[in-house]
């Protein structure tokens, strides 16, 4: 596969394919990227939350810079599990026209899959974290958590979101941040996962120290 691709496409890169990424993280990231730009999905086996905010984020950048980006789909778990998440949908809102996708390929989809909690959300003014983390909130109330449990999560969010607005150091209109939750099963346990990322300028290091 990897000698035919070549053969097809003569810009790709000397580094071999991506065979099967069995968690897609943020470490895996450039992992997807077979020619500039051009993100292969076909062959990511799972996904988490952080690597799918950590993609998306990614291209919006590449979108905000004026440069054009491709996905490359086929019809698997992953890019089913994508389509249900709200992934495209969200996508296509902040990229407009800049990052492009075959979702035809994509078979049987559905939303309202049990196992999404908070679908791929955009959270673009202050305030507005209240309502993606009060509907986290509830959503982990009936799973059985705590409420003070479940709010703490929720303060720990909306204050993330907060701060993302505040000190992103971007313009008014592109300043955004973006959640996610999701169940997940991990061993015997069955576990929440959210993540929640932003593409501003990262923590000041005067702020680390």
């Amino acid at each position: 596969r990897s000698d035919l691709l070549k053969y097809l496409n003569p810009d790709i890169r000397e580094s071999p394919l991506p065979t099967k990424l069995n968690v897609f993280s943020r470490g895996s990231l450039l992992d997807l990227e077979i020619r500039h730009n051009v993100f292969d999905l076909r062959n990511v086996e799972l996904l988490d939350p952080y690597g799918i905010l950590s993609l998306f984020c990614h291209l919006v950048v590449l979108a905000q810079g004026g440069e054009k980006a491709e996905l490359l789909l086929e019809d698997n778990y992953v890019c089913k599990y994508l389509y249900t998440i709200g992934f495209f949908h969200e996508l296509e809102k902040e990229c407009k026209s800049k990052v492009t996708w075959d979702t035809s390929k994509i078979s049987g989809t559905k939303l309202g899959n049990p196992s999404i909690l908070i679908p791929t959300s955009s959270i673009k003014y202050k305030g507005e974290e209240r309502v993606v983390t009060g509907r986290l909130i509830e959503l982990l109330i009936k799973q059985g958590f705590s409420e003070n449990v479940s709010r703490y999560i929720g303060v720990i969010l909306g204050e993330l979101a907060d701060n993302a607005l505040t000190h992103s150091g971007k313009s008014l209109s592109e300043k955004a941040c973006y959640l996610l939750a999701s169940r997940f099963i991990i061993g015997d346990s069955n576990c929440i996962i959210a993540g929640i990322a932003d593409i501003g300028k990262g923590i000041h290091r005067s702020l680390k120290e």
